[in-house]
């Protein structure tokens, strides 16, 4: 049976996603970097709740694994979001895919997390270089091609921690 997690977003977990997006969009500014977001139709409000999500995530996934919480700032791909080799992704939609940019480690494992209004809900797992494939490969919105890796090619969160590198 494949175990999809849920874990409680407590007050404190939202104010410190909050701060940390905050810190991680200041960054970026001031780096002068071109994200995701440069160019679009977001405001700066939900660009920065999108962020606190993503943040969310990260701190879902630490809670359930029982890591220490990195929240890294400025490593833009150096560093694994978790641990040495975990990246999360972040949905509010729970029927998106797993998005992989070519800029990503293809050696890490990634983790993907709906976050819903109080809680987070890990859905699945993958290892890079399984999900960067060209059955995956899309431009959806013309900004570059990404790997979108449906839901049901994740593997479930109930194989996670037994993992090691390049088994499943």
């Amino acid at each position: 049976m494949t175990i999809q997690p849920e874990v409680l977003i407590e007050f404190q977990d939202i104010v410190l996603a909050i701060k940390h997006a905050e810190l991680r969009r200041f960054e970026a500014v001031y780096a002068g970097l071109k994200d995701k977001f440069f160019g679009s139709h977001l405001s700066q409000l939900d660009i920065l709740k999108r962020e606190a999500a993503a943040v969310c995530a990260e701190i879902v996934v630490s809670k359930w694994l029982g890591l220490k919480l990195a929240l890294r700032i400025n490593t833009f791909h150096q560093e694994a979001d978790l641990g040495d080799d975990i990246e999360v992704r972040c949905v509010v939609d729970p029927k998106r895919e797993l998005v992989i940019r070519p800029n990503d480690n293809y050696g890490r494992r990634f983790v993907l997390v709906h976050i819903g209004k109080n809680k987070g809900k890990i859905i699945g797992w993958i290892w890079g270089y399984e999900g960067m494939i060209d059955d995956y490969k899309a431009n959806p919105n013309g900004k570059g091609e990404a790997w979108f890796v449906p839901q049901s090619r994740l593997y479930g969160m109930d194989s996670f921690k037994q993992c090691k590198k390049g088994e499943q």
